[in-house]
This record gives C-alpha cells, structure tokens and sequence, in this order.
C-alpha cells in the first residue's frame, strides 16, 4: 500500500498532475503536506513526536500592497485551501471541537473570497466548488452546532440550576447525538467526493482555473492592482453592513441574521487584505468587529438553544429530566 506519495511537475499543464494524484490515491483520504522533506527529516532526527494534528486558524495572507487582484485571488484561495485540508484531518482523527469549528470556517472563508471576485473570474468553475464546499460546510455545520449546544450552552448554566433540574441527562442526550452526527460526517469527509473536491480546488487555484478563454476585459480586470480591487470589495461590505446597522433597533429577526453574515462577511474581506494596509488601522477595526460578532452570536446562541426541542425524544425519567433542563436551558 502507499503510504505516502511525492509528486513533481517536470513539465507539462499543472492540472495534470492533480488528476494524476487523484487516481494515484485511489480515495484514501489524502493529508497535504506542509512541510518539506528537509523539515521533516530534521524533526525525525530530534526525535521529534507528531502527535494528533492541531486545528489550524486561517493564517495570514501572503499579499502585497504592489500585488494583483489575480495574484492576491490565487494566496487567498491558497489559504482557504490549507485551513480546509487541514481541519479536515482534525475532524476525522480527533474529537477536538475545534476541528469543525476552523473546517466550517475555512469552507465560510471560500465561498467569501468566490464571491468577493466573482465580477472577475469565469462563474463556472467556482459555482461548482462553491456549491461542494456548501454542501460540506452545512453537514460539518451539524457537529458544530451540537458543540457549542453542550460547552456553550446548556455546560455553563449548570451552576444555575436549581436543585430540581441537572444537565446531566440532557448533556448524556446530546453527546449521544453529537456522536451520531460525528460519524455521519467522517464518513462525508473520507469519502472520495471529499477528495476530488480538494484536488480540484487545488488544480483550480494553481492552474488559474478561474479565466474565461478569449475575454480580454477579464485579463484588465485581473491585472488591477490590489489596492484598488480591495478598497472596492471593503466599501461594498460596508456599505452592506452599516445599512442594518443604521436601522439596528427595527431589525426583524431575520435581518438580525443576515446582519450577523454581512458583519462576518466584511471581517473575512478585512482579514484577507489585511496585509496592504497599515496594522494600526486595521487592528482596532478588527477588534471592533469582534466585540459585534460577540454579541450577535450571543443573539444567535439564544436561538440555537431552541434547537433543544428538536433532538431525538428519551422515554423515561431521563425523558422528564431532559425536558426540565431543556425548559430551564430557553
């Protein structure tokens, strides 16, 4: 069996070579290597121990300010791809609930960036991986929610229960469902489907796979300087944004929500060309940004708790017991 592979281009299409990968791994789920074969050699003589891989945050974004959108498109993706990658290997050997967390995260920070060029690259080929990475992020968003139902939720209200009503049942309840959903997802991210999507998100972003053939408006677009290109795509995110929040105290519920994406939306488009601005301006707006998503996900906790009442029913005394805490829990 293959345990591990080194591919090289000689010459030739770059996207070859992703397909050759994929009928080479034959759909074992694939981990990408970070790093070289030189680090890994050192580390092996350190006697240096792996352990169970980490989750991995989105990291910073290798742009500069006399970079192109093209060239700034491609680090972003490059980006999404490694956190994505990455965490999906968490998910799938470890039951750290930040696995999911940074893998729905990753996948969030995908479908942002597609959206972000969209009026530059060929809609396409991102419609199909924005579509896959949809459908990802919405079954790996099951195990998260069931996270933060436990350890945000329904944990910390423990110390304010009265002696009538304990979360224990309702916690045994939950992680019984949590390890249901857990398994169903493994199975989604080992899957050969999971595989290609990685393989052609890969090919697409090193063979320029977003280009219309014959637009010669594309290839002007694509050559704008990311300055210019990124203080375009910050006034359209706020300018979405600050128009909730002018009418804040008259929000529906469900404007509330999508001003909660939109905030999350103009964090991702801030991170990602973080790097040409100054960081003493953008440290106190991302700081900012923070305090509001805090509170909007407050708001959104409140509502997630309501999802108590849909988890499978439990007979018995457990049943009444998980239906006090769930009660006292809204």
């Amino acid at each position: 069996p293959i345990i591990e592979a080194e591919l090289e281009l000689k010459s030739g299409s770059v996207d070859v070579l992703y397909d050759v990968a994929k009928a080479l791994v034959n759909g074992s789920p694939v981990r990408f290597s970070q790093s070289s074969k030189a680090a890994r050699g050192y580390a092996f003589a350190a006697g240096e121990e792996s352990g169970p891989p980490k989750p991995l945050n989105a990291g910073n974004i290798d742009i500069s300010d006399g970079d192109t959108a093209e060239l700034a498109l491609r680090a972003i993706l490059r980006s999404c791809f490694d956190q994505i990658s990455h965490n999906r290997i968490v998910v799938l050997e470890t039951d750290d609930p930040e696995g999911p967390h940074q893998l729905r995260i990753g996948l969030r920070r995908l479908r942002s960036a597609f959206n972000i060029f969209r009026k530059i690259i060929d809609p396409a080929a991102s419609r199909d991986l924005d579509q896959r990475a949809r459908a990802i992020g919405a079954e790996v968003g099951n195990l998260r929610d069931l996270d933060v139902l436990i350890d945000e939720i329904v944990a910390p209200l423990e110390p304010e229960m009265p002696k009538s009503v304990t979360a224990d049942a309702l916690i045994s309840h939950i992680r019984d469902e949590r390890e249901k959903v857990r398994e169903s997802v493994r199975q989604m991210l080992g899957d050969t489907k999971t595989n290609d999507f990685l393989f052609d998100l890969a090919a697409y972003t090193e063979s320029r796979g977003w280009l219309t053939p014959q637009a010669i408006e594309q290839t002007a677009a694509l050559a704008c300087p990311v300055r210019f290109f990124a203080a375009k795509a910050l006034k359209k995110r706020w300018k979405r944004s600050s128009s909730y929040g002018q009418r804040i105290e008259e929000l529906s519920i469900e404007e509330r929500h999508e001003m909660r994406k939109a905030l999350k939306k103009l964090r991702y488009t801030v991170e990602f060309f973080r790097p040409i601005y100054k960081e003493k301006a953008v440290k106190p707006f991302l700081e900012k940004m923070k305090t509001l998503q805090d509170m909007f996900g407050y708001l959104n906790d409140v509502a997630m708790a309501e999802k108590l009442t849909g988890l499978p029913d439990a007979k018995g005394q457990k049943g009444a017991n998980i239906g006090l805490a769930t009660g006292f829990a809204i």
